[in-house]
């Protein structure tokens, strides 16, 4: 199962998370985020994280042409789109990077929508509808997963805190690769609980 830890802000915490080896690391760069790393990006560096973590820039509808301008000044090999990029844009996106297009949903899956992105993403995101464009903090209604046919494999997102392991390995979603996870091991927006990590992933791996 791939582990994505989101909302990554603090060089120290940057490398002791690293040091946790989760497959993803996500960096979000939209300024409306409380792990908004924007302005301080220059000073993280991200060439210290293990070359078989994936970078993820997390980013909402930014112009496809600073996408890519970020995407290879700082080494990003994978981007998360969070708001209403079309599967046109994604598809383009493809040409520089893993694409992994994300979704809020509550109680129902935008079935349509996302027949229109299959072929044109890597994967799926769903994450809890809230205020916020991610980071929440709460669960959306997984069963809804359990009826899911399309081909795009998707991560899981949305509440998922250190109580959650052996929830996670109950569930029956065979489309489902992986979990991203940000709010719920925070002791404060951005800063993870490297000891609450360690928790999770120890249970999740037995």
């Amino acid at each position: 199962m791939l582990i994505k830890i989101c909302g990554n802000t603090n060089q120290v915490n940057i490398e002791q998370v690293a040091m946790l080896k989760p497959s993803l690391m996500g960096f979000i760069v939209h300024p409306s985020s409380p792990r908004d790393v924007s302005k301080d990006i220059n000073s993280l560096n991200l060439e210290k994280i293990p070359k078989e973590i994936s970078n993820v820039l997390v980013t909402v509808d930014l112009q496809l042409d600073q996408l890519k301008k970020l995407v290879q000044q700082y080494g990003f090999d994978t981007v998360q789109l969070h708001g209403s990029e079309s599967p046109s844009y994604c598809n383009k996106a493809k040409d520089f990077a893993r694409v992994i297009k994300a979704f809020k949903v509550w109680d129902s899956l935008p079935v349509y929508q996302l027949k229109e992105y299959e072929g044109k993403v890597d994967h799926f995101l769903f994450d809890t509808d809230g205020k916020l464009a991610g980071g929440n903090g709460y669960k959306f209604k997984h069963s809804i997963l359990e009826d899911y046919s399309l081909s795009t494999p998707y991560l899981l997102a949305g509440g998922i805190g250190s109580e959650d392991s052996e929830y996670i390995k109950s569930l029956n979603l065979p489309e489902c690769i992986g979990v991203d996870i940000n709010s719920r091991f925070e002791t404060e927006p951005g800063i993870k609980d490297i000891d609450s990590l360690k928790r999770f992933l120890k249970k999740l791996n037995q």
